[in-house]
């Protein structure tokens, strides 16, 4: 089975050091995100690039014969679903903390 990869990525062209202040952010947190997430998480801050990556990684995707894309619809569907609960107030958080920052 091929592996199938989702992940939450934030760029933003001339916005690299937020980007990577918001990702270091983020990982300070990493076990209290990957324990509301319920799993491992990958986290990746592509030094090469202006944004980063947190990322799961679970078997199936659209290579997967089409008879086991139902159940990994439904796998898909609830990594996301759980990520962006482990994330959405955090991120919501940063964005007030940078603005203030930023404002300062």
């Amino acid at each position: 089975m091929q592996p199938c990869r989702f992940r939450v990525r934030h760029l933003g062209t001339g916005q690299t050091a937020r980007n990577k202040a918001a990702f270091h952010a983020l990982k300070a947190q990493k076990d209290a995100i990957e324990a509301d997430f319920g799993g491992e998480l990958d986290w990746q801050e592509l030094p090469e690039s202006d944004g980063c990556r947190i990322r799961h990684i679970f078997d199936g995707g659209y290579r997967s014969p089409p008879d086991e894309w139902a159940e990994i619809f439904v796998t898909l569907t609830d990594a996301m679903i759980r990520l962006d609960r482990a994330l959405r107030k955090r991120v919501a958080a940063l964005s007030l903390e940078m603005d203030v920052a930023g404002a300062a």
